[in-house]
């Protein structure tokens, strides 16, 4: 699909996009007037660098019969009429934060397409190399901390399990199957045959089950990890508008009630260690008995 090129600081951006996502200017050669979007003034198109707004000077405009909000930033959304669950584009920017200059065109254009499906690359890696446990901390890091927690607990149960396959001692050796079926007809080398002859059977169903379940969790949480995120974003600010007891500092509350916590996902990591040490600790100490 072809881009739209800035005239003003030559940025490529996406064809839905009306106002530059670099400078904020005004995109195309027609010079129509910008709608309006709620409760937000729209910024120059004549500016190249983003503007802040001066807290001390700004007031609402009784003209507009709108409420003005104090300590915003200008976002490329400013003056868009996109919305994203029915909430402007500049709210939901405030309310993602960090980030929010790749994850907004990813929002927008689920709105546009009513898809569920957007590719979540942070999700799907910690996914495919750490399984629940590693999609949850993309989620823990957004503050998406009920899916978060729920993802740690089934990835928990799951190591525990995979772990209880891997001691089972009753079970058949790898080697053992092998001689069953080939007998003495097949030789294999002295390092083969001693992996086999320590490798059992649930050992292998262990490992295929743990590989699958990493590779599954990576898809799903890298298919629908945005999506997820996108109606997380749209129930918070409106949970937040029906408290936020000031107007005068919605906005800013915005970007505290969104945003990432890096601590829940340090909390997220410290869970992973405990719950994998705790778990290769208890197989060494019965296999001990």
């Amino acid at each position: 699909m072809d881009k739209k090129i800035c005239s003003e600081c030559g940025t490529e951006n996406e064809q839905e996009y009306i106002y530059c996502k670099n400078c904020g200017a005004l995109l195309g050669t027609a010079k129509t007037e910008p709608q309006k979007a709620p409760a937000v003034e729209f910024i120059s198109d004549k500016k190249t660098e983003p503007e802040y707004r001066n807290t001390e000077s700004e007031t609402a405009n009784p003209q507009d019969g709108q409420r003005q909000y104090y300590g915003t930033q200008y976002t490329p959304y400013s003056s868009s009429s996109y919305t994203i669950g029915g909430i402007p584009a500049e709210e939901a920017a405030l309310f993602v934060g960090k980030k929010s200059a790749e994850i907004m065109p990813k929002f927008i254009r689920m709105e546009i397409t009513r898809s569920k499906v957007s590719w979540c690359w942070p999700a799907a890696i910690l996914g495919f190399f750490f399984g629940p446990m590693g999609a949850a901390l993309w989620f823990l890091y957004r503050k998406m901390y009920k899916i978060g927690t729920v993802l740690l607990v089934a990835g928990a149960v799951l190591t525990c399990i995979f772990g209880a396959m891997n001691y089972g001692t009753d079970s058949q050796t790898v080697k053992n199957i092998i001689d069953s079926f080939a007998g003495s007809v097949v030789s294999l080398p002295e390092l083969i045959d001693e992996a086999a002859s320590e490798t059992t059977v649930l050992g292998v169903i262990a490992s295929a089950l743990e590989s699958i379940t990493d590779l599954a969790s990576g898809i799903i949480a890298g298919v629908l990890g945005f999506y997820v995120y996108k109606e997380h974003c749209v129930k918070s600010i409106l949970n937040f508008r029906n408290s936020c007891p000031d107007s005068r500092y919605y906005k800013i509350g915005l970007a505290s009630v969104g945003g990432v916590s890096g601590g829940m996902l340090a909390a997220g990591l410290v869970c992973i260690v405990v719950v994998n040490n705790a778990v290769s600790l208890v197989t060494a100490l019965i296999s001990m008995i």
